[in-house]
């Protein structure tokens, strides 16, 4: 589930102090408590959204009990991947599920049910069953803000400082902060939460486009959820098993470290490729650019990597995608007086990546 891998994404949030947010502020703060719980067959606990009325929240996921026999509809297809967005409209949740496809992760994306939801309403969601799953069902609760049990750091690393803090919410969670006591500039860390040895989530934030996550003296924090499955029972650990710095250099388990490194390869490997593609297109671009058309060659390039290289090749294909995607934003979303600038600005962001990744 998307409870740590979404980690790396949205990891700043910019608060506009206007008088209209300070309206928009206490809207939100209605909406706290609202928790929409998607609800699998069996004893697993329900996967919950924690509303908003600012924007939309949600997870994907893979992990939801699976139909027997299921077989996609092309070989080079993965298992569809459910992804779940919802927010609070007035006094009902919107919830849109979407399935993502294809022989890369979101390689398509289908929309296959949107559904209003009251309080206190359950909803089945039986269109899930198409693509392999048992039904689902969904359903609007109020839950009360509540203080979660703090989880123990387990640091084995000597360049960070944790610190661990509750979190008033309507879902149990934490919020987490690691300060950087190390004279380098850290580019990634690898976190886990652990309940008797046994692994509950695993995340590997790390700085965007190649950035550091963490400067010299600086600080980086998240609030987490801290929901332990049926039928485990202890103390929740948060183990900071490594940080892997700028150089590539790595401070903690090297095991853990390396599943870094291995998507920094790919990453570098998919921009090496890319940008002479973008280059070619710039240096032509006065007489036109086909940008539908350069945003599909960008989504045909492939990832030159074996099947149990998968950190590195899921990392490749994670450029190749933010690329064409961008790609295809700049052709819809931006006046046509300003697409070539804007192109070159792009193309000026991958090269600057690319040059901040060590060989």
């Amino acid at each position: 589930m998307k409870t740590f891998e979404s980690f790396a994404a949205g990891l700043a949030l910019i608060l506009l102090i206007t008088a209209g947010s300070a309206a928009q502020d206490a809207k939100q703060d209605e909406a706290r408590d609202l928790v929409l719980e998607v609800i699998a067959a069996g004893d697993r606990p329900p996967s919950s959204i924690q509303l908003r009325r600012d924007r939309p929240a949600g997870f994907w996921t893979s992990g939801f009990p699976r139909s027997k026999p299921w077989r996609p509809s092309s070989p080079d297809d993965r298992h569809p991947v459910l992804n779940f967005e919802a927010r609070v409209m007035e006094d009902t949740a919107e919830l849109e599920i979407s399935i993502f496809s294809g022989k890369r992760f979101r390689e398509i994306v289908d929309v296959i049910g949107r559904y209003k939801i009251r309080e206190g309403e359950t909803v089945a969601v039986s269109e899930v069953v198409r693509f392999g799953y048992e039904p689902l069902s969904v359903r609007l609760v109020r839950s009360p803000l509540s203080v979660g049990q703090l989880p123990v750091a387990d640091n084995r690393t000597r360049s960070i400082r944790v610190s661990i803090s509750p979190v008033v919410s309507a879902i149990p969670q934490f919020r987490f902060e690691l300060a950087n006591d190390s004279s380098k500039p850290i580019a990634a860390v690898i976190i886990r939460t652990e309940v008797s040895g046994r692994k509950l989530s695993s995340g590997m934030p790390h700085g965007v486009h190649g950035a550091a996550l963490i400067m010299p003296g600086q600080t980086f924090g998240q609030n987490l959820k801290n929901i332990t499955p049926p039928g485990v029972a202890g103390q929740t650990n948060l183990v900071i098993a490594a940080a892997i710095f700028t150089d590539n250099s790595v401070d903690g388990d090297l095991d853990a470290g390396a599943q870094f490194l291995a998507a920094v390869a790919g990453r570098k490997r998919a921009l090496m490729e890319l940008i002479p593609m973008l280059d070619a297109v710039a240096s032509r671009a006065s007489n036109g650019v086909d940008w539908a058309g350069l945003a599909v060659a960008v989504r045909a390039t492939k990832a030159p990597y074996r099947e149990d290289a998968s950190r590195e090749k899921s990392a490749f294909n994670g450029v190749v995608i933010e690329l064409s995607d961008a790609i295809l934003k700049l052709s819809t979303r931006v006046p046509a007086g300003e697409q070539l600038s804007t192109f070159s600005d792009l193309l000026k962001l991958y090269k600057e990546w690319l040059n901040r990744l060590p060989d």
